[in-house]
C-alpha cells in the first residue's frame, strides 16, 4: 500500500478555511496512461484507494491522506518514475 497525505501549512488558516482533495491522477514516464485515484472525492474502489482521515473527514483544515493499493502500467521490473498530482479545492 502507498499512503498519501496533504497537510495544510497555513496556520492563520487552521480553522478559518477547510480544503477537500478532488482529485488525484497517477501517471507513470514514457507511457500514454494515466489513472485517477480519486476523482470528484470518489476513491477507486480496483487500486483499494481510500480515504484516511479520522471519521473518514471529507473537508479538514489541516491535514487530508489516503491509501491505494500499488501497481505498474507494465510487466517491467525496472525502476521507472512515477507521479502523483492532486487538485485540491
Amino acid at each position: 500500500m502507498a499512503y498519501v497525505a496533504v497537510e495544510w501549512d497555513i496556520d492563520s488558516l487552521v480553522g478559518k478555511a477547510k480544503f477537500v482533495i478532488d482529485k488525484c491522477t497517477v501517471h507513470q514516464d514514457g507511457i500514454e496512461l494515466e489513472v485517477d485515484l480519486i476523482r470528484r472525492n470518489c476513491y477507486l474502489s480496483v487500486v483499494s484507494a481510500e480515504n484516511n482521515n479520522d471519521d473518514n473527514a471529507v473537508m479538514v483544515d489541516r491535514s487530508s491522506s489516503f491509501r491505494y493499493r500499488t501497481f505498474s502500467f507494465t510487466d517491467s521490473n525496472e525502476d521507472t518514475n512515477i507521479q502523483l498530482k492532486c487538485k485540491i479545492t
